[in-house]
């Protein structure tokens, strides 16, 4: 990743001290801990929702996922050139392009964008592309869940499995 610092050798992110001393030398950070808590929670709970709302098809969501991150680069050039917009631009790729973003086969993206149409999740357009429309109650939503407008962290739906050495 090309924002991530480099690590150096024997070093884990968020240790702080060398990692190769003993354990009771190395502490991590309370912060970052609290963090990471939040963030897989966060990541969780939105892999959980869109497993339930996608029927565990987890391709067709990073595939619906494309097209929200294309409505959403579209909507800030929209602002970028006029200073505002009115509503959110669509997400509007073919096929091709969303094998290219995502890395999964054409042909596999090309069959899950026509069970997404069927199930009006996005719409084929004259063209042969395809649009997904986000309106604000989607983007608000998705938002604030995502960057933690809601300030209390809930725990999984579900208790986590105990793991014994």
């Amino acid at each position: 990743m090309s924002g991530a610092p480099a690590l150096k050798r024997n070093e884990a992110p968020g240790l702080s001290g060398d990692a190769t001393r003993p354990d009771s030398a190395r502490m991590v950070e309370p912060a970052l801990a609290y963090q990471f808590h939040g963030a897989v929670c966060v990541l969780f709970d939105v892999l959980h929702t869109a497993g339930e709302a996608f029927d565990n098809d987890f391709t067709a969501w990073v595939i619906y996922c494309a097209f929200l991150v294309s409505s959403a680069a579209d909507t800030l050039r929209d602002i970028a050139a006029r200073r505002h917009a009115s509503d959110f631009s669509p997400g509007v790729l073919s096929a091709q392009s969303v094998s290219e973003m995502t890395g999964i086969p054409r042909e596999t993206v090309r069959r899950k964008i026509l069970v997404l149409v069927a199930a009006g999740r996005l719409i084929r357009m004259p063209n042969g592309r395809f649009k997904c429309l986000v309106d604000e109650a989607l983007a608000r939503a998705l938002t604030e869940r995502l960057t933690g407008a809601d300030p209390v962290v809930r725990p999984p739906p579900r208790p986590w499995p105990t793991v014994v050495e």
